[in-house]
């Protein structure tokens, strides 16, 4: 980062809710992230048991909703609530939060109606085979963002 710091600007570090990292490390990362202007996402947030000391400590960005819970939305009323709980708590901290696996437009809808900043799944697009293998065109680079639907 020092080395390219106008890059680093443009760089999200995601990292599992359940990666084993040495916490000290984290947070001296994070914080040399957070200096260049780089920005952290918590993935697979509310998969297995939630560690809410991590929004306080880590201070993400972003929260990206586990996709296991965003599934359920449109058919488990408890999990509803549990993700409404987890939006009300991230908006509190100013950290945006992310929908995984949305792929239907009911899904979508509760995404909208509870109130979760942003969507990604195969109702928004399919994973691109130029990105997978790190090979982006000029043209898709001049691609618009997929609206909210």
């Amino acid at each position: 980062m020092e080395y390219y710091p106008n890059c680093a600007k443009r760089l999200t570090v995601e990292i599992t809710e359940a990666e084993d990292i040495e916490q000290q490390a984290l947070l001296e990362f994070r914080k040399k992230l957070k200096t260049f202007g780089g920005k952290l996402a918590i993935d697979d947030f509310g998969s297995g048991y939630s560690n809410w000391g991590i929004l306080r400590d880590l201070s993400p960005d972003f929260i990206k909703i586990d996709g296991s819970l965003i599934q359920q939305l449109d058919s488990n009323t408890e999990v509803r609530m549990a993700v409404q709980a987890i939006v009300s708590i991230a908006k509190a901290h100013d950290i945006r939060t992310i929908a995984e696996y949305v792929s239907t437009r009911e899904i979508q809808t509760h995404v909208l109606e509870i109130g979760i900043d942003m969507s990604q799944g195969y109702l928004l697009g399919l994973p691109s085979m130029e990105l997978q293998h790190g090979q982006v065109s000029e043209n898709s680079l001049k691609k618009e963002p997929c609206p909210l639907i």
